[in-house]
């Protein structure tokens, strides 16, 4: 679950982005997406999404509602850090997924398996 920019309210989680993720999903595009719009990220602990999301998130046990309530009313109440959470996101977001990051990293691994193959 990804929720809008956080002051606290219950009005601001409901003009978030809220979607809950399962076990359909599974590299966590959604969260990946989220991120650099500094959102904070709520996510069952599917290992996927935690090495996604790393510590710019909460998360809840899998199928547990009670624990995603939980999480939601750390956040709405701040106890969950938000502001952090949201400034966090957008740093992963931008060291883990930028392009340029992207792109070096294929071109590494072409160099590794073909190395006389590529310039």
């Amino acid at each position: 679950m990804a929720v809008g920019k956080s002051s606290g309210s219950y009005k601001d989680f409901i003009n978030g982005f809220p979607h809950l993720l399962g076990d359909g999903e599974a590299f966590g595009m959604v969260i990946a997406e989220s991120m650099p719009r500094s959102v904070p990220i709520l996510a069952s602990n599917l290992s996927a999404f935690v090495e996604v999301f790393g510590d710019a998130g909460h998360t809840f046990k899998t199928g547990d509602p009670a624990g995603l309530v939980h999480q939601i009313v750390q956040l709405l109440d701040g106890r969950a850090a938000p502001q952090y959470l949201e400034l966090a996101a957008q740093q992963r977001a931008r060291a883990s997924f930028a392009l340029r990051r992207m792109i070096e990293g294929q071109a590494q691994i072409y160099k590794r398996f073909a190395p006389n193959k590529v310039a």
